[in-house]
Order: structure tokens, then sequence, then C-alpha cells
């Protein structure tokens, strides 16, 4: 015999009282079209009562219908860990830093390294982060060759590395060439004032890295190679005022975080170990030569 609940008393919910998509929620309402219980985040008003959501996709017209189901698979994509996203904002940003200094050439004085700025008569030191993501204002040229390397590499590298690594990989090679210029300072005295921009040096720690990568897999470089050695006789030439030391210093962080990474281990478990351990001892190698400079003056 079934006990009726006085005023005031809640009766036993039974199975039949819970949500159909939810069946951890107890629910009194039932769907006006198929009779199926819904609870209050599945509602969905109309002007016949509440209806459930999938009763909404059947009366939903096909052209709408299409048009959220690309939308879905489009938000899907974008969070898919597939997508190079870390990438695609390094690139973003690098184009918006560009037409910034185009707006306001000032920018680009905000923005760029010189030696200068790591001694104790003028420290900024939040220039050797800036310059990473700035390029010479006077050539697209510059600009979409780093960006299409990017592609090419950079989306490749981040798929391997995951976005995290990758981007401080990234940033760290930026930082790695501004610290090559800052040591040849000490030997080379008219770099001492000579301002330069470090987002080649950046990209170039991503062929760095890429190469050792492929290299360890037998992957063939050959071509590769040979585009990094012409991009490197390119920036010899006279006039072309590029710093192949930016260049060299990036290529290197790069390729040597890669080879201290993979030495300590080839397998994936043995390497996700160890990175946190190898990229701090390259971030202190790094630091160490900034602090060497500043004291140095």
């Amino acid at each position: 015999m079934v006990r009726i609940p006085e005023y005031g008393e809640m009766a036993d919910y039974s199975d039949a009282d819970s949500c159909y998509r939810h069946p951890g929620r107890n629910s009194f309402t039932l769907c006006q079209r198929c009779g199926n219980t819904v609870c209050n985040d599945c509602q969905q008003p109309r002007p016949v009562g509440l209806i459930c959501p999938a009763c909404v996709a059947e009366l939903m017209p096909p052209k709408v219908a299409r048009f959220q189901r690309g939308a879905r698979s489009a938000v899907k994509s974008l969070t898919s860990s597939d997508m190079p996203v870390v990438t695609y904002a390094i690139m973003a940003l690098c184009v918006l830093v560009w037409v910034g200094q185009q707006l306001m050439p000032q920018l680009t004085g905000a923005l760029w390294y010189i030696p200068w700025h790591a001694t104790s008569l003028d420290f900024q030191p939040w220039r050797i982060v800036t310059s990473v993501f700035a390029h010479s204002q006077g050539s697209v040229m510059h600009l979409l060759f780093n960006m299409i390397t990017l592609w090419l590499f950079g989306a490749q590298l981040e798929r391997t590395l995951g976005r995290r690594y990758y981007g401080i990989l990234f940033l760290l090679a930026g930082i790695g060439g501004t610290a090559a210029i800052t040591l040849i300072a000490l030997l080379d005295h008219g770099l001492f004032s000579t301002a330069t921009l470090g987002a080649s040096g950046a990209v170039f720690g991503v062929i760095g890295a890429f190469i050792v990568i492929s290299y360890k897999r037998k992957i063939n470089v050959t071509g590769l190679l040979v585009f990094l050695g012409l991009n490197t006789v390119i920036a010899f030439l006279p006039g072309m005022n590029i710093s192949w030391q930016g260049h060299l210093g990036g290529f290197i962080t790069g390729a040597a975080l890669m080879l201290l990474c993979w030495r300590a281990g080839s397998s994936v478990q043995r390497q996700n170990s160890v990175r946190p351990l190898m990229y701090g001892a390259v971030s202190a190698v790094l630091i160490a030569v900034f602090v060497t400079f500043y004291l140095s003056f």
C-alpha cells in the first residue's frame, strides 16, 4: 500500500521521475511532444509548452541543423589537441605587432633589443622578450618568410612536443638569439649599441629543434638543411641587415634543448619526465649569460 504524503512532505522519486538525458537529476516535468522526463537544464520553452532537446532538433529546419553541426565541428577542431593553437597565436601576434609598427613607427624602438639594455647603465630586461615578436618594419618579406617557416615546421613541432613545451621552446630560442648577440658584443663592440629584433632567432630555434627530432627519428632532412644553408648565406650578404648572431643563437638553443631531452630518453614517457629539468637547465644558462654581462659593466 502506497502512503500518500501529507502536506509539506516530499514524495519518493521513482526511476521514471529522472531526466532522460541526466539520470542523476530528478524531475516531474514531461516533454509535451514525446513524454520523456526532462530537468530544468533540458527544458526548451515553445508555444506548445516545454519540450526536450531531441524534439527541438527534430523540429529544426534542415539548414539550421546543418549550420549548428558545422559550428560545433569548428569549435571541436579549435579545441582539438591536433590544432597547432600556439603556432597560430604566435603568427597572429607577430603580424599584429608588424602592423602596429607600420602604423606607429615609434613602436619598433619600444620593442627592439640593444646589448646596452642588459647593462646596469640602462637596464631594460623586458626587451629581451618583446623583441622576440618583432620584425624589421622595412621588409614584409622578412615577416612572410618567418610566418611560412612557422606554418611549415612550427605546427608539426607543436604536435610533437605539445602546446606548453613548444611555446616555451619558441620563447627560449628567441631569448637564446638575444643572448648570443649579447655575448658576441663583448668581442665586437659595434654590436654594443646595435638594435636587433629577435623573431628570426626564435624561428631558427624551431628549425633547429625540428632538425634534431627528424634526425633522431631517421627522417630525411636534406631539403631542410639546404633551405637552412641558403638562408645562412643570405644573412651574410651585404646590405641585408640580418643578425646572423641572433639566428645562430636561436638555432643552437632550439637544437640543444631537443638534443638534451632526447639523450635523456627516447621514449615519450621518459622525455615527458625530463623535459622540465632540461628546459630549466637551458633557462638557467641563458639567465647566467645576461647576469654575467650585467655584472661586467
